[in-house]
């Protein structure tokens, strides 16, 4: 089985547990916490499921809603009004507790009651009161594929299992009190019976199995390489554009040369001789003039701006203080979702054998899913690196 096909497996079981009411452990990335939450559908809430996370997970029991639940029930965030945020913070709104129908509050029976009260289809602020026992989480739109957590990750999957977004989770701790990590998660789930689906393995399936991507635009551009045609592209999931740059036409037809070229505006644009990323632009739009189909895609930055601003800070030093691992002269890999979107894009514009000119050694996983076929990659040349 490929690494999709292993991702694939692991969703849809997890996909089939959450419609039958069950539970799932659901494990956050390495470059994160590396912590497992337990998750069901808010819609299948029991006083026996919050005892059984009270008792057997030992976390904070919190609520995974919508953009729109929270402001559909004026939910205001709790925010610190000092602004000294964790650097993974999670969106925390206010803590809530039905305003009737609850006793004190604490008990599994009265938190089960809050969860029904605060997802029912016709919830209304005044159901609710604040402060209380129920933490909500505010999600992001775009899910898994705009922030890689528990929170997006439990929405994503009720909403794959059919039912109404929203979902109870919580941190699964050991009998120390220490953080489970995998291999406490792993046996975890053997005692009770629950499949196991990581926050990658729900990034890699959304990305094969959903659209992300649309042409807006079509035109020609004028480089110093010649004319090229282009197509623009707008992603559905945070409204970013993308430019493909075009040399050829019918690519299922032809192995066509690949290069991806992630946006650093500063140096783009202005060519400081020490900055490679101009450089590799250079390289990318050479290897369009002198193929007969290749294809460069100019990927947009989420954090263009940030890296606007620190690329201005290190090249207006003197020039002798500048180094090539300030100005990040080499690229990490990609991350899942980068690539997704790349492929998706090739898909769209017809590639299906290809040859990829990249400045990293790190494989390119998934790609079959997409419908592509990688024939070979060259290394750029070192200098440009």
């Amino acid at each position: 089985m490929t690494s999709q096909d292993v991702a694939t497996s692991r969703v849809n079981l997890a996909i089939q547990a959450i419609k039958n009411g069950g539970m799932v452990i659901m494990v956050d990335d390495e470059d994160r916490e590396n912590e497992g939450d337990l998750v069901f559908a808010a819609a299948s809430v029991s006083a026996a499921k919050i005892n059984f996370m009270t008792k057997e997970a030992r976390g904070l029991i919190c609520l995974s809603l919508t953009e729109e639940a929270v402001d559909q029930l004026q939910l205001p965030m709790m925010e610190d009004s000092s602004k000294r945020l964790p650097s993974k913070s999670t969106a925390f709104t206010v803590s809530i507790e039905a305003r009737d129908g609850v006793s004190t509050g604490i008990s599994a029976a009265d938190r089960a009651h809050t969860i029904k009260v605060a997802t029912s289809a016709g919830a209304k602020p005044e159901d609710l009161v604040v402060p209380g026992h129920i933490f909500p989480l505010k999600a992001r739109r775009g899910g898994v594929l705009q922030r890689a957590g528990h929170t997006e990750g439990s929405i994503d999957l009720v909403r794959l299992a059919g039912l109404a977004p929203a979902a109870v989770i919580c941190e699964i701790m050991n009998d120390d009190g220490t953080m489970a990590r995998m291999p406490d998660l792993e046996g975890f789930a053997k005692r009770h019976d629950m499949p196991i689906v990581t926050i990658a393995d729900l990034i890699s399936y959304r990305l094969h199995l959903e659209t992300m991507i649309q042409p807006v635009a079509k035109g020609v551009v004028t480089t110093a390489f010649g004319e090229f045609q282009s197509v623009l592209f707008k992603s559905d999931i945070d409204g970013l554009t993308h430019l493909a740059i075009i040399k050829g036409e019918q690519f299922d037809d032809y192995v066509t040369e690949v290069r991806v070229h992630r946006q650093r505006p500063l140096q783009d644009v202005f060519g400081v001789s020490m900055c490679t990323s101009r450089l590799r632009l250079d390289y990318s739009l050479e290897l369009l003039r002198n193929a007969d189909h290749a294809v460069l895609i100019y990927l947009t930055q989420a954090d263009a701006q940030a890296s606007l601003a620190a690329d201005f800070e290190i090249l207006t030093r003197p020039r002798e203080s500048i180094s090539g691992a300030a100005i990040g002269a080499k690229h990490a890999p990609m991350d899942p979702r980068q690539l997704g979107i790349g492929a998706q894009l090739l898909r769209n514009l017809g590639v299906r054998r290809m040859r990829v000119h990249r400045s990293h050694a790190a494989p390119l996983k998934g790609l079959v899913g997409f419908g592509l076929e990688l024939v070979g990659t060259v290394e750029i040349p070192s200098e440009l690196t």
